[in-house]
């Protein structure tokens, strides 16, 4: 015999529907079972005489278990992705330098690309799991919490801001109510689980087609060998002003600065040199391969094949640092 579970509820009015039919038709202690899964374990209380009313257990066993678990893990996977990780996907996609700037190579990339759309819904779901072992209802209301807030993110991106706290109410407003669509209609959990693939998809595309793809996945640089064993040193100033280091006639200011004024009695000093470009990591690959900076191209090896390093590697031992650059493959 099952119990009468009619229509669509959400799993704490299931539960409770559930425990009152139990109460009229079973006896002892047991398990309540729907299509085979077990819903909770039953453990029957008496007391206070003739009017005694059974109480259940309802946390072994709860929804929280098996397939529910994996159910509302995508769901919270689905959202996180499109209301965090798409945007910021998005925006460091077409700003690759962030990463080229911090030195991260290509496992490290790819390391955060999975990190962020996998690790906050797993904590999310893990704190949802801890809480139904305590309550049914509790993890049921943090739950629709995280889905209320993660509903409000993603609209907080679309409606239009004239004031913050108008757009942060009409985003909370928007949260809220697709928080009880979720709850009471089965067809908006369904949506969601139709909608789980995104994330692999978002960090597909993040990875494989953006900007970024230069630098987590990058192509071998062109190496030429060099024959001359004439050790050389490359030191790069980043925004020093060459005339911060002179003098009112125009030479280097030799009792401010005595060691860059010893090097320029044995060297030849350009003082009328100039960068092609005012950021760092156009102007710097423009010392390094000679070519004048193009906005598409990155300050990676694979943008820049031909360079210092790839002309040296070949004969020369390289003790390289890079500090808004990859060149250096």
């Amino acid at each position: 015999m099952r119990p009468p579970l009619q229509g669509t509820c959400c799993p704490r009015t299931a539960v409770w529907a559930t425990a009152e039919w139990l109460s009229a038709h079973a006896e002892g202690v047991g398990a309540i079972r729907w299509d085979g899964v077990r819903l909770a374990s039953v453990r029957p209380v008496t007391g206070g005489g003739r009017q005694a009313r059974r109480r259940f257990d309802l946390r072994a066993g709860s929804p929280w278990w098996g397939r529910a678990v994996l159910e509302r893990g995508a769901h919270l996977g689905a959202l996180w992705a499109f209301a965090v990780a798409q945007p910021l996907f998005d925006l460091l996609g077409s700003h690759p330098e962030f990463f080229a700037t911090h030195g991260s190579r290509g496992g490290a990339i790819v390391a955060f690309a999975l990190a962020l759309i996998v690790v906050p819904p797993l904590v999310l779901l893990g704190v949802e799991w801890v809480a139904g072992l305590v309550s049914v209802a509790l993890a049921w209301a943090f739950h629709l919490a995280v889905v209320t807030v993660l509903v409000a993110a993603l609209a907080l991106q679309l409606v239009e801001r004239d004031s913050p706290l108008a757009g942060f109410g009409i985003a909370l407003a928007l949260g809220i109510a697709a928080a009880m669509i979720y709850a009471r209609a089965r067809p908006a959990r369904t949506f969601l689980s139709v909608l789980s693939p995104a994330p692999l998809v978002f960090v597909a595309l993040f990875l494989l087609f953006s900007d970024v793809s230069k630098l987590a996945f990058p192509d071998g640089a062109n190496v030429q060998a060099d024959t001359a064993r004439t050790p050389v040193v490359l030191v790069i100033f980043d925004e020093l002003p060459v005339h911060s280091l002179m003098a009112a006639d125009g030479r280097l200011d030799a009792r401010r600065f005595p060691n860059f004024a010893r090097l320029a009695r044995d060297a030849t000093w350009y003082r009328n040199t100039t960068s092609v470009a005012q950021d760092t990591p156009y102007a710097v690959p423009a010392i390094l391969d000679a070519r004048l900076p193009r906005q598409e191209r990155l300050p990676v090896a694979a943008d820049h094949p031909q360079n210092i390093f790839t002309m040296l590697a070949g004969r020369y031992e390289l003790h390289v640092r890079e500090e808004a650059t990859a060149l250096c493959a």
